[in-house]
């Protein structure tokens, strides 16, 4: 009975909490403290970065409790998406190395030299860098030098855009990028209100993806591109929900160039539109796609950039869940000829399985339209033989259009894998890569049976 009565005002008390504009204040100021924390001041602790992770993301779900009891309007989102994003204008990235192939790749393109031309150690010492003072330390802080740029076309323009407004100045590119990043996020968040209004879903459910401790360390602390990628990819689809197929087309071709890895979608983005304006959707496509390479576009750069591709597939590998099943019954077997089929297969599979999906499951209802996506992703990510952090954030952006929380509760653990990624070589503990799966599995699977169960009763 004590028991009882002691949950009974605990629950009181919680319900309290969420009606007190006076803990949300607390709760929005000290997310932006943590934030200041990580970005400032343990830099380089990753046990610390870790622990004030999951202090950041208690915070946000204490926040999104409030605003989905509450509701939240728009011009209040915006402020509080912006205010953690400000206060880390100035960081210098600090999980990731990414961001110094950008300024490599900005580098090379701002002196007239085609970033897929050659690989970072042989290009080193070309006459047209040699006087230039950013080619010695951005060289040394590649983390691989010798690999071609994977990089499309798109994200070469955005990468060049420091350099042509304020010249040599690491923390003033840093900072543009920073802006145009954080500007993305903003656009990201305007998109989905609109698409959120035409499937009548609450505006509170944007902070899924608008507060996510993840989103905002990877994309806004660690300058990771893939703000850019949702964005073309929402706007892909918002274009299609108001019947704008060629300006839709034109946009999913910038997604493309921005991260080739969104054309697996395809399949289920051209089934989205009547049948008879398919054709032309993916002439457009095609056709703006190429034109964003042209530029860059000679045998030996495809050649280049083809081994960049193939060097993701063939030699990268961190916290993979299938592969790496597949990896140890094929090392169990002493057969690595299974092992190099898996990298040959998965993407292959991957493709098929996204079609499949595009032909068996596809309903033109957008509710059923954003579940797909999801289920599309999330195959990707289970085939893939690297899930770095931040790639999930995709997955988490279109699981807002959903009921599926289970991509939320991976951006919970994924972020303890940075334990092992600043390691090199890297050694993971594949115990705990088991563990993460068997959760991140079980919540999907927990999920899609409860509301697939749920939308069966809603007919009968």
């Amino acid at each position: 009975m004590i028991i009882s009565w002691v949950n009974q005002i605990n629950f009181i008390t919680f319900i309290a909490m969420l009606k007190s504009k006076y803990t949300l204040y607390i709760a929005l100021f000290l997310s932006i403290l943590v934030y200041a924390a990580c970005g400032y001041i343990f830099v380089n602790n990753i046990p610390i970065q870790i622990l004030l992770y999951l202090l950041n993301f208690s915070l946000f779900l204490f926040i999104f409790m409030y605003y989905d009891k509450n509701g939240i309007e728009f011009n209040e989102l915006i402020v509080i998406a912006l205010a953690p994003r400000l206060i880390l204008l100035f960081a210098i990235p600090w999980l990731s190395p990414n961001f110094n192939r950008y300024l490599w790749d900005a580098l090379l393109f701002t002196n007239g030299l085609n970033p897929y031309s050659g690989i970072p150690a042989e290009i080193v010492n070309n006459s047209a860098l040699l006087e230039n003072t950013l080619r010695e330390p951005i060289f040394e802080a590649l983390q691989s030098k010798m690999d071609f740029s994977a990089y499309p076309p798109l994200a070469q323009y955005l990468f060049s855009i420091p350099f042509n407004l304020i010249g040599n100045s690491l923390l003033s590119a840093i900072v543009i990028y920073r802006i145009i990043l954080i500007a993305t996020d903003l656009a990201i968040i305007y998109f989905a209100k609109k698409m959120f209004a035409k499937i009548n879903l609450p505006l509170s459910k944007i902070i899924l993806f608008a507060l996510n401790p993840l989103v905002i360390v990877e994309l806004t602390g660690n300058l990771h591109i893939d703000g850019l990628l949702i964005l073309f990819l929402f706007m892909t689809v918002f274009f299609l929900m108001v019947d704008r197929n060629n300006l839709s087309a034109f946009v999913f071709a910038l997604s493309a160039s921005m991260k080739v890895i969104s054309i697996v979608l395809f399949p289920l983005i051209v089934r989205m539109m009547p049948k008879e304006k398919r054709l032309r959707f993916s002439i457009i496509l095609f056709i703006s796609f190429t034109l964003l390479f042209l530029p860059f576009i000679s045998l030996d750069i495809i050649q280049n950039y083809y081994s960049a591709v193939l060097a993701y597939f063939n030699r990268f590998e961190f916290n993979a869940s299938i592969y790496y099943l597949l990896r140890g019954i094929g090392y169990l077997s002493i057969s690595s000829g299974l092992v190099e089929m898996v990298r040959v297969v998965f993407p292959f599979l991957t493709i098929a399985m996204i079609i499949s999906i595009a032909i068996v499951k596809y309903k033109h209802e957008w509710p059923a339209v954003f579940r797909l996506l999801v289920y599309a992703m999330f195959i990707m990510l289970l085939l893939s033989t690297t899930v770095y952090p931040w790639y999930i954030i995709p997955l988490i952006a279109l699981s807002i259009f959903t009921p599926f929380r289970f991509a939320i509760g991976w951006s919970a653990y994924i972020f303890v894998m940075y334990f092992f990624y600043n390691h090199y070589p890297v050694n993971e503990n594949l115990w705990i890569v088991a563990v993460e799966y068997s959760f991140v599995i079980l919540f999907f699977l927990v999920e899609y049976f409860y509301y697939r169960k749920k939308r069966i009763e809603s007919v009968l």
